[in-house]
């Protein structure tokens, strides 16, 4: 999320803590490495987080394909 403060654009993070919503400022336009660091972590942290959902579904899949398995060799 940016915001403009004293003249220039900043960037922040909003996330969850329990019950309470916080805010960690991360930098300017000015401190391009650092923004795109910022951003490739916060995607990281995404992907991580689809995975109990696509375990979930490799799982399903995969317990589909024994039940086919089974039936074609008579089991």
């Amino acid at each position: 999320m940016s915001r403009m403060a004293r003249g220039r654009r900043v960037w922040s993070v909003r996330f969850r803590d329990g019950g309470r919503q916080r805010t960690i400022y991360i930098g300017g336009d000015n401190q391009p490495e650092l923004l795109k660091r910022a951003r490739s972590l916060l995607m990281q942290f995404r992907e991580e987080a689809s995975w109990p959902r696509e375990i979930a579904r490799y799982a399903k899949a995969a317990s589909t394909l024994a039940l086919i398995a089974r039936r074609l060799t008579g089991r």
